[in-house]
């Protein structure tokens, strides 16, 4: 989850303080009197969890357990989701059987246009670049394959040194 983002609600002095009691009892290896001790009564003692149905059946390969279940109509929507999601601007495409994909399956659109394009797989180490820098612009007149990113980055210093000149020579 992305840190930074979220706005938080001032904290109090009380509030100040026990943090940094608990932070500095953490570091001298003493626990704050505020903190749980053995015997205390939980906050949520006797609060009940999900109600199940009788019907319901406990199965170790079954998610009906969790007291919820989806209509067909509702499945078949959720299947068609997040076959295709963003992410920093890019565009990712869920392949979960590519060998290049990642933990969720997802592997990035320029990729796999490239390798259509190719006819085989990218090496690890291979990158597209885009020629407008637009990322979603995954038509192949608009990549290009280099084969590593010391390459990349070589041309995107040629091309800023070439945009230098151009303005320099417009005065």
């Amino acid at each position: 989850m992305p840190t930074g983002i979220y706005k938080h609600k001032p904290r109090s002095e009380e509030t100040k303080q026990r943090i940094s009691i608990a932070k500095k009892g953490k570091k001298l290896g003493f626990i704050p009197k505020y903190a749980f001790k053995k015997g205390n009564i939980s906050w949520n003692k006797g609060i009940k969890g999900l109600h199940l149905s009788p019907e319901t059946e406990f199965k170790k390969d079954n998610k009906a357990h969790l007291g919820f279940k989806h209509s067909e109509e509702v499945r078949i929507k959720m299947q068609g989701m997040r076959k295709e999601v963003m992410h920093k601007g890019y565009r990712f495409i869920l392949m979960p059987n590519h060998p290049n994909s990642t933990k969720g399956g997802y592997i990035f659109e320029h990729r796999l246009i490239m390798e259509k394009h190719l006819g085989r797989y990218l090496k690890q180490k291979e990158v597209i670049h885009h020629i407008n820098r637009i990322k979603t612009d995954n038509r192949i007149e608009n990549l290009i394959l280099l084969p590593n990113n010391k390459e990349h980055l070589k041309l995107h210093n040629n091309i800023h040194k070439i945009l230098k000149e151009v303005k320099g020579g417009e005065k």
